[in-house]
């Protein structure tokens, strides 16, 4: 994989994402379905953590997850600001990297096999942010609201 296939990659994913994201309405960052369950606005602080999870261990080889634990973003607009923070350090990550470096192996860590190449580590948060999307739009959906298609692009604006 290279620089610029991966970071587009990353950036059209939330591109669609966003669709969803845009579609809770700001006052709603404390709805849950059920007790116990996260709330919109920690589901999209969840993702931003995964991605500076990634960041942390992939840049600085700490891979503590204390990151995921009382997250500070309360409101939707805060959740929404810190991923897209975590996410253009990903970005940023994967430029510094250059092709080479993403496709060089993990190397030792406690988390994933230390041949895993970084490329695919990256990639990791596609998956994780496409699980987490897909219970927002179920949440939407709880609150009485119709999601926004996740491919319609029609109101982007470059």
């Amino acid at each position: 994989m290279d620089v610029v296939n991966l970071t587009r990659t990353l950036i059209m994913e939330r591109l669609f994402s966003s669709n969803v994201y845009n579609d809770i309405p700001p006052g709603k960052g404390d709805f849950r379905p059920a007790d116990g369950m996260m709330t919109a606005a920690e589901q999209l602080a969840h993702i931003g953590a995964f991605d500076e999870w990634l960041y942390q261990g992939l840049k600085h080889e700490n891979w503590a997850y204390d990151i995921f634990t009382d997250r500070p973003e309360k409101t939707v607009e805060e959740a929404r600001a810190f991923m897209e923070y975590a996410r253009s350090r990903i970005l940023s990550l994967i430029v510094e990297l250059n092709t080479d470096g993403i496709n060089s192996p993990l190397g030792p860590n406690p988390v994933f096999s230390p041949e895993m190449f970084k490329a695919n580590v990256f990639m990791m948060t596609l998956t994780h942010e496409c699980h987490h999307r897909g219970q927002l739009v179920v949440y939407i959906r709880m609150m009485g609201l119709q999601p926004t298609m996740i491919y319609d692009l029609s109101n982007y604006k470059d």
